[in-house]
């Protein structure tokens, strides 16, 4: 009669040691060995001073006069970290909830700012503003 290697309680202790050591294995090397991968993300703006052009006409430029300068400004007002902010203190979210969505107490987030950056953008179109 042919005897069941699980019976013996020495085959079980191998068994039993080589799953808990390949567990810890697999775990020390999740944990410590291989490479934590962080991500952020960042809004930088510099401000340059006492940077000067000049124009078509020959009088210097302050650099807040650039159509560039004014461009990243205009980023910056539609950028989430600015306009959530003030959507949450003015309670526009709210507001534009009884106006645009009947039912329905406050809009999301998402849909707060891009019902704002649509304000934006038909009022500051740079599109029609003159340089020169």
């Amino acid at each position: 009669m042919h005897q069941d290697p699980w019976s013996n309680s020495r085959w079980f202790a191998i068994a039993s040691t080589v799953f808990v050591l390949t567990a810890a294995g697999i775990w020390y090397a999740t944990t410590e060995v291989l490479t934590q991968i962080y991500t952020a993300t960042a809004a930088m703006q510099i401000n340059p001073r006492d940077i000067y052009d000049v124009n078509p006409l020959g009088f210097p430029l302050e650099q807040r006069m650039y159509p560039a300068y004014i461009q990243a400004e205009f980023e910056v007002i539609q950028s989430s970290d600015v306009l959530l902010p003030v959507i949450n203190d003015l309670g526009l979210d709210k507001t534009w909830a009884k106006r645009y969505k009947s039912g329905q107490e406050s809009l999301t987030p998402e849909e707060s700012l891009a019902h704002m950056q649509k304000i934006l953008s038909s009022v500051l179109n740079l599109g029609r503003i003159s340089w020169w």
